[in-house]
């Protein structure tokens, strides 16, 4: 298989500036490529349809500015290359390797990946994404529209409890954490239920459907975060609130190691640690994200704060909404990466 690197060419200012852009094109209209040698002979070359549209798309992203590379579907890339097509860090590129989202062989000590395959991937991530936005999106217009905010590596596999999931700004936070691969987040239909019950009774005006819709951008998001079957373990659990058994049962069923949750006390440790389970508020969750993969949270993070894109919030005050939302640590580590957000 080819592997070698991608070479990305672009034109100059001036080039641009004395450069035509291609008249519209339609069909029966026929292209040639006039050549003039150093010896003054001329060849005339007729493109076939099939690579007109290729050379319309090429010239016209020259002249708007943008770098180009032609590339062959079985042509291999390393992941410095692969992150700038998928538009991510070189870290998250590796970390969707090691997940198994993006198929890759080593040649010598170097990883690589096919094209076709890096471009398979960034259809999922931009599907993912443009999710996740609309999640943001459509939390941002309730709080425009009635005037609140909802209240609101090897990735853990974590359960999301409820309370996390009700405020918005906390939600965009952990939601897209997952999206980003740096969590295996779960939570049930019964999870979505309380926050979306919880929600609507403090702000009743909020149509109940907003709410279904938002739940279903979170699904579509994280595609395998939906825990089935977990009732089963419910009995076998014991809480000082039995109401919160599901929680539990859920991260039995998932395999999970971690239930994210402000109410640390309706779930003991000596309860959790019968399963391999732990409780961590998400302040500390976030925070330990943060000392494991510093570079991919920050860059988490950013990604959060350019979801919100009607409010269109700065770097410093993105980091006020974390110290209001109670992630004080988190803030204090994102001080000295004001400038990433």
């Amino acid at each position: 298989m080819p592997s070698h690197a991608a070479t990305f060419v672009g034109l100059s200012d001036r080039d641009r500036k004395t450069l035509s852009p291609l008249p519209k094109l339609t069909d029966g209209d026929r292209v040639e490529l006039h050549v003039r040698g150093r010896d003054g002979a001329d060849c005339i070359v007729v493109l076939p349809p099939v690579a007109i549209s290729a050379v319309e798309e090429v010239v016209g992203r020259l002249l708007d500015g943008e770098s180009v590379a032609v590339l062959s579907q079985d042509q291999e890339l390393s992941p410095t290359e692969a992150s700038v097509i998928l538009g991510i860090s070189k870290p998250l590129v590796v970390l969707q390797m090691d997940r198994g989202d993006l198929p890759f062989r080593y040649v010598g000590k170097h990883r690589r990946a096919l094209l076709k395959d890096i471009l398979t991937l960034k259809v999922e991530l931009d599907r993912r994404q443009k999710a996740m936005e609309d999640l943001a999106d459509e939390a941002e217009d309730l709080h425009l529209r009635y005037g609140i905010w909802c209240l609101m590596f090897s990735p853990v596999v974590a359960v999301y409890d409820a309370c996390i999931l009700y405020p918005f700004h906390l939600r965009n936070i952990v939601v897209q954490a997952a999206v980003n691969g740096l969590v295996d987040a779960r939570w049930t239909d019964a999870i979505h239920d309380e926050w979306m019950r919880n929600l609507l009774a403090n702000a009743p005006d909020i149509p109940a459907l907003r709410l279904e819709a938002m739940k279903r951008l979170m699904n579509d998001a994280v595609r395998d975060a939906t825990v089935l079957g977990y009732e089963r373990h419910i009995q076998v659990v014991n809480l000082p609130d039995a109401d919160d058994r599901h929680v539990v049962a859920a991260a039995i069923q998932a395999g999970a190691s971690v239930i994210v949750t402000w109410n640390l006390r309706d779930f003991p440790a000596f309860e959790l640690g019968k399963f391999g389970l732990v409780g961590q508020s998400p302040d500390v969750f976030l925070a330990n994200l943060y000392e494991r993969a510093p570079e991919m949270l920050v860059e988490s993070l950013a990604k959060a704060r350019s979801n919100l894109r009607r409010t269109r919030v700065s770097a410093a005050e993105f980091i006020d909404i974390l110290q209001y939302q109670r992630l004080t640590k988190l803030a204090e580590q994102m001080r000295k990466h004001l400038s990433d957000l």
